[in-house]
């Protein structure tokens, strides 16, 4: 017969036992003691969830049915950015692998580049960046390859680096362009030129990382449309 278990305990087999894939899972009768294991943040949380910050349109939600997807694999591409060749056609979309030999903020020239022409609008949202981030977009600007320019990053960002968050407003206040801060985690860069637009939805941050990300590049007037329309909630 084999002998009772104590909870939170898993009995010791010979190989080949079936007792070597069992698991006790604790037991946790929240009883005393119990709210000391909980920390004073987690038990009563100081933020506001999103939702609650913004008042956003009802939609939340985008549907589309694209006529074509391209699909890339960039990791062993040394310059993958000059590999995207062409921007997408219309309803067409370009996913693509980053393997850490470019950045996020890499992309904004890119686009800009292939469209051939100044960007009426570009709109971003990110976590975070550097200074090197805000100077590249800035140099755009400066050269009138950027018209209007409008950035969202995350408070919990510009609580943490300061230094560089007051280095984006005061670049970003000296030339008109307008920067928010908010209960933000999205990366998009959105842009317009005329009656074309683009978006790229990405996992990556404006500043470089060391890790695989991925973005999708689509031509689409609706796509853009749709997220315009909370994002401009954050200004």
């Amino acid at each position: 017969m084999k002998k009772k278990r104590k909870p939170g305990v898993v009995a010791k087999s010979k190989q080949g036992d079936p007792d070597d894939f069992d698991i006790t899972i604790p037991k946790f009768d929240g009883g005393e003691g119990f709210a000391e294991l909980l920390e004073k943040d987690d038990a009563k949380p100081a933020l506001k969830p999103a939702w609650a910050t913004v008042r956003l349109p009802k939609k939340l939600a985008f549907k589309d049915r694209p006529k074509k997807r391209i699909f890339y694999d960039f990791s062993e591409v040394e310059h993958a950015i000059s590999r995207i060749v062409k921007l997408p056609g219309p309803n067409e979309t370009i996913h693509a692998i980053m393997d850490s030999t470019f950045k996020g903020v890499d992309l904004v020239p890119a686009v800009i580049n292939l469209a051939k022409r100044p960007c009426a609008r570009l709109t971003i949202t990110t976590l975070g960046f550097n200074r090197r981030d805000i100077a590249c977009i800035m140099e755009l600007k400066q050269r009138g390859e950027i018209l209007e320019l409008n950035m969202v990053c995350s408070n919990f960002f510009a609580e943490k680096d300061m230094g560089a968050y007051n280095y984006a407003r005061e670049q970003f206040q000296a030339k008109g362009c307008r920067i928010a801060i908010a209960r933000n985690h999205s990366k998009l860069l959105m842009f317009e030129f005329g009656e074309q637009a683009y978006v790229v939805e990405s996992s990556a941050n404006l500043r470089s990382c060391v890790n695989f990300e991925q973005f999708a590049l689509t031509n689409s007037r609706e796509l853009y449309n749709f997220h315009q329309s909370w994002v401009s909630k954050m200004f």
